[in-house]
């Protein structure tokens, strides 16, 4: 069908021109030696294919770039990307994406793959956080570190979970915590940070864990402002009540003064996985119908 064959042409043309013009005001916003650009995309493995094609856009095309030929020219533009190596699987088109920055010869790239902290950094932390000598801490820590494999948010949840049952209890008489070690060392841990994320979440009442589903919707951070509009309805009244009980678990912080933000986006796809699509897709719905009266009663004032 012709008709379809130039909606397909057009939507080609459209997205390349975007993709041009994206990339000469990367070039007109970086100037060589003077005013430098980083370009951060974080959670790659989560991009969807427009994201991506545009990332490629951006690292194998070269029209936004200092022409080599000028001299004295030096390159004024790093692009940072990262995503999590053991869900590349998932992604056929990040892979894809990225084997193929691998194979241009014009593409220059360095690999840094981030391991789980030793156990001096754990002792490090977990001393900071006890406010205890490391010489003290660390039977403990090395106990943490065996548990969390060195994953900074398993090891920071693990002792977290400690004070909860009361295995990691602060002492009025020696004015500092205590712990058995044999008690610690027996404490069964769920294998992987979303699986203990999952059982800490269930402990939650239902109206907070409801309004973490909400916030869910919008990312691994949103406005105050955007909930604010929520609250304003009646299906949405109180959100901002429910999720006090959040930010006193330390699932969510408020930065900033006016940002929520999961603790970890870990936690977040946690939150969000939990719904079946169907009922999420739902979700979402009724959030942007809430969003639009908001918006309009705004509007009217």
């Amino acid at each position: 069908d012709n008709d379809d064959g130039n909606d397909c042409f057009n939507a080609i043309t459209f997205r390349n021109r975007l993709h041009y013009l994206f990339r000469r005001l990367l070039r007109a916003i970086s100037i060589p030696g003077h005013r430098p650009l980083v370009f951060f995309m974080d959670d790659l493995q989560w991009a969807d294919r427009a994201s991506l094609s545009l990332l490629s856009s951006l690292v194998l095309e070269s029209d936004h770039l200092n022409d080599d030929d000028e001299e004295g020219a030096h390159q004024s533009q790093l692009i940072v990307c990262s995503y999590r190596s053991n869900e590349l699987d998932r992604s056929t088109e990040l892979k894809t994406c990225l084997d193929t920055f691998e194979a241009a010869p014009s593409v220059r790239i360095t690999s840094i793959n981030l391991e789980g902290i030793d156990k001096s950094s754990t002792n490090k932390m977990i001393s900071d956080t006890l406010k205890l000598p490391l010489r003290l801490t660390r039977s403990l820590a090395n106990a943490v570190h065996t548990k969390s494999s060195g994953n900074p948010l398993f090891a920071k949840m693990f002792v977290v979970l400690l004070a909860e049952e009361k295995k990691l209890n602060y002492s009025l008489e020696e004015h500092r915590w205590q712990w058995d070690m044999d008690v610690v060392r027996n404490t069964t841990i769920s294998e992987g940070v979303a699986v203990f994320m999952m059982a800490k979440l269930s402990r939650l009442p239902k109206v907070t864990f409801e309004a973490l589903q909400v916030m869910a919707c919008f990312g691994v951070k949103v406005d105050e402002d955007v909930l604010g509009l929520l609250s304003e309805t009646e299906e949405f009244a109180a959100l901002f009540t429910s999720l006090e009980r959040a930010i006193q678990e330390g699932i969510i912080e408020k930065r900033n003064g006016n940002v929520f933000i999961f603790a970890h986006d870990t936690i977040q796809q946690s939150v969000y996985d939990f719904l079946p699509e169907d009922q999420m897709a739902e979700l979402h719905f009724r959030i942007g119908l809430q969003l639009v009266k908001g918006l309009s009663t705004c509007e009217h004032r």
